[in-house]
């Protein structure tokens, strides 16, 4: 199944499930990863959208103590 057709059939179960704002890794963890069979493509997606702000932030880090170091 393609990334688009997952999310289609995925979007309406979520929304049911979830109907305030909850974050990624708590629908990850509590609801998708049961189906990961079903939605490998959106467990990667969400899986990688979780990490994306841990591996930026240490880059940014680095260049603002480079910044410090050097003003």
């Amino acid at each position: 199944m393609s990334l688009k057709t997952e999310i289609l059939v995925a979007k309406p179960m979520l929304v049911m499930k979830f109907p305030n704002d909850t974050d990624l890794s708590t629908v990850l963890s509590e609801h998708l990863l049961e189906y990961k069979e079903v939605f490998s493509e959106l467990c990667k997606l969400y899986a990688g959208a979780l990490v994306i702000g841990v591996s930026s932030a240490s880059c940014e880090s680095s260049s603002t103590q480079l910044r410090v170091l050097n003003p």
